[in-house]
This record gives structure tokens, C-alpha cells and sequence, in this order.
């Protein structure tokens, strides 16, 4: 499954939520590869309410993604989703910006945390190299 593909599932799930326009970077950790993985962020006025959340991870289990579990804690709740060698993490509440790429400083201080949506998605394998024939 192609990262644009991955992308355009999450963007038609979230507009089901009526959470508006989904920025997309490029990846989250040290060094990563744009086909291998990404971040994604939707910034709300308040922390996401539940109804439309819901709507959400129902709209993503349509898209025939896999849910795997629930994370989270006070702060956030989350699940993970697999579909076509991608793993999708789903956050909600009040998310960390670190390492998305996609939330803006606001007047040059560094945001730590915003109340919305936050995706970070890795393709299981992505930049595995393939060992060589024996001479």
C-alpha cells in the first residue's frame, strides 16, 4: 500500500469527524525515509469530543483497517491500526507536538503539546535491506 494511499484513508476517516484539514509531514523519528513512514496532526480548539472521534476509528475499521489495541493515559487515548504493512498510531486529547513535524510554534515559542488528533504511521520493514547471493 503506498504512503499516499495510507494517507488519503486517514484524511476521508477524519472528515467524518467533521475535524477539519489534516497536515502531513514527514516522519517522526531520527533519520527517517518519507516512504517509510509519517506524521500527521489535527489541531482543535478543545480536546476532541468523543461522538466524533468514534466516527473516526469506525470510518478507518471501514477502510478495512485492522485495529490492534488501545493506548493512552491521562492525557491521550489512542489506538493502533495495520492495514498493507503499514502500523498507524490514532492519538487524541491533548497530544505531544514533538517529532510531528506538523504543528507550527506560535510566535516563535516551541509548542509542547496541542488539544487534537495525531497520527504517526511506519511500513512494517520499510528500508530492511535484502541480503546479497552468496559469490
Amino acid at each position: 500500500m503506498s504512503r499516499s494511499a495510507v494517507q488519503g484513508d486517514i484524511s476521508a476517516a477524519v472528515a467524518t469527524g467533521d475535524f477539519g484539514r489534516v497536515r502531513f509531514g514527514e516522519g517522526f523519528s531520527e533519520g527517517h525515509r518519507r516512504d517509510c513512514e509519517f506524521a500527521a496532526a489535527v489541531v482543535t480548539p478543545d480536546r476532541p469530543a468523543e461522538k466524533p472521534l468514534k466516527e473516526v476509528v469506525t470510518a478507518l475499521k471501514a477502510l478495512r483497517w485492522k485495529q490492534g489495541g488501545n493506548i493512552g493515559d491521562e492525557n491521550v487515548e489512542g489506538w493502533l491500526f495495520e492495514k498493507g504493512g503499514w502500523t498507524v498510531d490514532l492519538l487524541a486529547g491533548t497530544v505531544p507536538t514533538a517529532n510531528t513535524g506538523v504543528v507550527p510554534s506560535e510566535q516563535g515559542a516551541e509548542v509542547k503539546a496541542v488539544n487534537g488528533l495525531q497520527f504517526r504511521g511506519s511500513r512494517r520493514g520499510c528500508g530492511a535491506t535484502t541480503p546479497s547471493p552468496a559469490p
